[in-house]
């Protein structure tokens, strides 16, 4: 399997919990596309919010689909 099937098979929709994505990484791209935000949003997220990211170098960064959603989880409003 060659890296771009690899990345094909990474899922560019809002189903990030129950579809077998525990331990997976994805790029910054495939983040952007699936919670459909803009980059100056997910910075705002990163630098000010504490969003969980894996630095790999100055310009590349990776997101680690466990830690993204227990982020979420952490903020979800809760009704009641």
């Amino acid at each position: 399997m060659n890296e771009q099937t690899e990345k094909q098979q990474i899922p560019r929709s809002s189903q990030l919990v129950g579809n077998g994505l525990s331990g997976q990484v994805v790029s910054e791209l495939d983040l952007l596309l699936t919670l459909n935000i803009s980059r100056s949003t997910l910075d705002h997220l990163r630098l000010d919010k504490g969003f969980p990211t894996v630095r790999l170098s100055l310009q590349s960064r990776v997101y680690l689909i466990d830690s993204v959603v227990e982020w979420l989880k952490r903020r979800e409003l809760r009704q009641g």
